[in-house]
């Protein structure tokens, strides 16, 4: 691989951390934390707070004690879980990523650079060889 080449390599991975790092100081400047999971756990009682509210009559403690509201509340439980995970796994992948990026440039400069060096002594080798023409 000729240094033109590695060249072309390094600066695209800069540029692509650059980019990185430049989307996730963006949301971090937000200063706020992913509430959805807990925004999702909370829609449940949200919802029968709101029935009770609208429909005085209707029996929202009696719904809260069946079989379906349990079921229901397990399944966006186990939503709310899965959520949180994928975005963990997110902002894992995300550094993981950004770290690699960070340690192919700098593979890269270090294999540009001893290719480089290498090429230099291969000139002052060429040059200092005496001609053995007859």
């Amino acid at each position: 691989m000729d240094l033109l080449s590695l060249a072309h390599f390094f600066f695209m991975f800069c540029l692509i951390f650059l980019e990185i790092t430049i989307s996730s100081i963006r949301v971090s400047k937000l200063d706020t934390v992913s509430i959805a999971p807990e925004n999702l756990n909370l829609a449940l009682e949200t919802f029968r707070f709101g029935l009770m509210v609208e429909s005085h009559g209707f029996p929202a403690e009696a719904m809260v004690k069946t079989k379906s509201w349990g079921q229901l509340q397990s399944t966006v439980s186990g939503y709310a879980q899965r959520l949180e995970l994928i975005e963990n796994q997110n902002r894992r992948r995300s550094i993981t990523v950004s770290c690699l990026y960070l340690f192919s440039a700098i593979g890269m400069v270090t294999f540009g650079r001893i290719e480089l060096k290498n090429r230099i002594r291969q000139q002052k080798f060429k040059d200092v060889q005496p001609s053995t023409e007859i």
